[in-house]
């Protein structure tokens, strides 16, 4: 049981990441081992992301003090929450781990200040990350720049050749 102190400090939290944090996705982890919530802590964290098993009733009066409304029927089951500074991150680890278990429910979460349902998470998740998205770019980029190249070459070696021509003749 916690004493009072102890939940003022855990709301405190909880209020801290839903001002801080980008991204606040909602699980239902009923079902899942020890094992199994151990291995999702871990993938988790390795994002730079957190998960946070809390009460009900702490989470609404955090949810009340930074003036965010959620609906209610998420509060009718088991909760956990996954907080992260990159909105893609958090929603794709949960997408894939949920796929391997099935006793993983994403219910919704917090983007920017928002809710959206579990249908706009899971259509995060399959969005690429940013460094992907970088990645794409650069490589684009630079697929550009080394035709260019290999076209500006190719004019001077032509070039070359005519007036080598043109010498000789």
């Amino acid at each position: 049981m916690l004493n009072r102190q102890q939940k003022a400090q855990q709301i405190a939290d909880l209020s801290n990441h839903l001002k801080t944090d980008n991204a606040v996705i909602f699980i239902n982890f009923q079902g899942l081992g020890a094992n199994e919530v151990s291995h999702l802590r871990q993938q988790v964290r390795q994002e730079n992301s957190g998960l946070k098993v809390i009460k009900n009733t702490l989470l609404q009066l955090a949810l009340g003090q930074n003036k965010l409304d959620v609906p209610d029927d998420i509060f009718n089951q088991p909760l956990a929450i996954v907080t992260s500074s990159d909105e893609i991150a958090g929603a794709k680890i949960l997408y894939l781990f949920g796929k391997e278990h099935e006793n993983l429910k994403i219910l919704g979460g917090l983007i920017a200040g928002q809710f959206e349902g579990k249908d706009e998470i899971v259509k995060l998740a399959i969005l690429p990350s940013r460094d992907e998205l970088q990645a794409k770019i650069v490589g684009s980029l630079s697929g550009l720049i080394f035709r260019l190249e290999n076209s500006l070459k190719s004019n001077l070696y032509k070039l070359t050749n005519v007036l080598n021509n043109a010498r000789r003749a």
